[in-house]
């Protein structure tokens, strides 16, 4: 799971996916990175998707270089 968290996440997320499926032209860039999980409630959901169709386990792929991006992402998790 892409994921980029706080105040600056959509444009770390289009800085680090946009150009990797620059390849595929610009909608598909931009559709990739709309595909990232940007917020709290997008990553909760997410996981409580997965958890109810029986997934124990998501790798999450920080797309923001910030180390603190992992914490934000324990507080979101409740870890």
């Amino acid at each position: 799971m892409m994921y980029a968290l706080g105040p600056n996440a959509r444009q770390a997320l289009g800085d680090a996916i946009g150009p990797y499926y620059a390849f595929a032209g610009e909608e598909y860039a931009r559709y990739g990175v709309s595909q990232a999980y940007s917020s709290p409630e997008q990553i909760k959901t997410a996981v409580e998707e997965f958890a109810r169709i029986g997934c124990d386990e998501l790798i999450f792929t920080g797309n923001d270089p910030d180390p603190g991006q992992v914490d934000l992402l324990a507080d979101v998790l409740g870890l």
